[in-house]
């Protein structure tokens, strides 16, 4: 059964808020939809929170909505190279998709960014989550 966007971004920022990664939370909301279990969508994605294992790289949210991309569509055949480039593209386009949103994809600049603007980590974090769950959920279920 397709989970609708709001429940997707509902699930998200729940397991977030239980203190999963943002990574995990993206993935975990996707897990069922790829037969994965919470427990390895978690594991999976662990190491990928706070921007690739805490140094602020690329957003954790953003790498979580990127390995949904490789489920989604991605190659598990080294001889398919047509579905190895549609993952990659699609991996490009939600990255676009979020830098237009929040003006970069790198956690470092996003935090540094919203202290600027008086913006509260925790929020800048919330945000990117729900952004990330949003673009996912549109790249998933409408191609």
């Amino acid at each position: 059964m397709i989970k609708s966007k709001e429940q997707v971004v509902s699930d998200a920022m729940r397991y977030y808020k239980k203190g999963f990664a943002c990574s995990q939370s993206i993935l975990m909301s996707f897990a069922d939809e790829f037969d994965l279990s919470k427990k390895q969508a978690a594991a999976l994605a662990a190491g990928f929170g706070s921007g690739m294992g805490r140094m602020h790289r690329t957003c954790g949210a953003v790498t979580g909505a990127f390995m949904v991309m490789g489920l989604k569509y991605g190659n598990s055949g080294s001889e398919d190279l047509d579905k190895k480039q549609m993952a990659y593209r699609k991996v490009r386009e939600l990255n676009k998709n979020f830098e237009a949103v929040h003006g970069t994809s790198i956690c470092k600049d996003l935090l540094i960014n919203a202290a600027a603007n008086g913006v509260a980590k925790q929020t800048m974090c919330d945000q990117c989550v729900k952004t990330a769950a949003e673009l996912c959920y549109e790249s998933v279920y409408l191609p």
